[in-house]
């Protein structure tokens, strides 16, 4: 192993444990190709920015699952990419809202910074809660994710159908 290690601080920590490992092996069962420290370092980014947003985890790996089946380097027909398949524009608009760290301090992103796993993952969880407060709900909150905000406003203020495929996707791997 790579030092990594959850250290139990008391009874009631063994079910985190768990869902901690959960997580990794998720990541790992998707990507057996990924060394334990990359792994490890996406693992750690899930956890830390789906706490930071107050998002489960699991919901951001369902969501991971169905936007880039876990390739860092996927890009779509629609120009977004990485694990959680962000628009460059969507990342741009964020960019100044989400701290990047220094890496990325320096202005607009180039697209090709979107396959970085830990940015893409503090980018898409921030969004991803950001709809959520928005639409206040989690179906409206996914699809949006996918149709984009805009789409999804559009269609609830001409009362419209909102397409939910991609939300019952997400919430399907979720479970």
């Amino acid at each position: 192993g790579s030092g990594h290690r959850v250290e139990q601080v008391d009874g009631s920590s063994g079910k985190q444990n768990h869902e901690l490992f959960r997580i990794y092996s998720v990541i790992k069962s998707h990507r057996m190709d990924l060394q334990d420290a990359s792994a490890w370092a996406i693992y750690e980014a899930i956890l830390t920015e789906s706490i930071r947003h107050s998002l489960d985890p699991l919901l951001i790996l369902a969501v991971i699952k169905v936007e880039s089946r876990f390739q860092h380097t996927a890009v779509s027909n629609m120009g977004a990419r990485g694990l959680m398949q962000i628009r460059p524009l969507v990342a741009n608009a964020l960019a100044n809202e989400v701290d990047l760290g220094d890496k990325f301090a320096s202005g607009e992103l180039d697209p090709e910074a979107l396959d970085d796993p830990i940015l893409n993952i503090k980018l898409g969880v921030f969004y991803l809660q950001h709809l959520k407060r928005r639409f206040r709900d989690l179906k409206l909150a996914l699809t949006a994710y996918n149709w984009g905000p805009t789409e999804i406003d559009n269609r609830l203020s001409m009362e419209e159908a909102v397409p939910l495929e991609y939300a019952l996707k997400v919430l399907s791997a979720y479970q």
